[in-house]
């Protein structure tokens, strides 16, 4: 039972060592891809939401992985949501990130895609250890930002 304990130690310590190393990497190698001239002032303000959500999901889609190999049991369905999501979020950065000179405009809806997969598996993160009233709450939180976000862009759009 110690070796096995010790194995599982060590391999977590080397998961670990990797996540870091890895997500480091993907820092460096995003902020290359995304390499851009300085937006004009007006745009200035605008967070770097593909780096976030990037480098967030990278962190939990690699963590995740040990945990299930570990202990050989049935993956949660709400895990296979958060898996999806993040895939999803992932590609769209990751796609938006080489077409933006020859399509900016698609870009620019994958980059939101993205955002909004980023998102929604923020939320499904959240959600996953707690109980049913919590996940009710959560949703609702969810689909009334999504109400204001849509209410604001249909009457203040510019």
């Amino acid at each position: 039972m110690n070796s096995a304990t010790s194995t599982e130690n060590n391999l977590r310590v080397i998961f670990r060592a990797i996540n870091v190393k890895t997500l480091q990497l993907l820092q460096i190698v995003f902020r290359v891809l995304t390499a851009q001239p300085p937006p004009p002032a007006a745009e200035h303000n605008n967070l770097d939401w593909a780096a976030i959500i990037v480098v967030s999901c990278w962190a939990y889609a690699s963590n995740i992985a040990p945990q299930y190999i570990h202990s050989h049991s049935q993956i949660p369905i709400m895990s296979c949501f958060l898996a999806l999501a993040i895939m999803f979020a992932i590609a769209c950065f990751f796609v938006s990130s080489f077409i933006h000179s020859k399509c900016p405009v698609t870009s620019m809806v994958l980059e939101r895609l993205g955002v909004f997969f980023g998102i929604t598996a923020f939320f499904i993160a959240l959600n996953i250890p707690f109980p049913l009233w919590f996940k009710c709450i959560s949703c609702c939180v969810y689909v009334t930002s999504w109400i204001a976000i849509l209410f604001c862009h249909y009457f203040y759009a510019t």
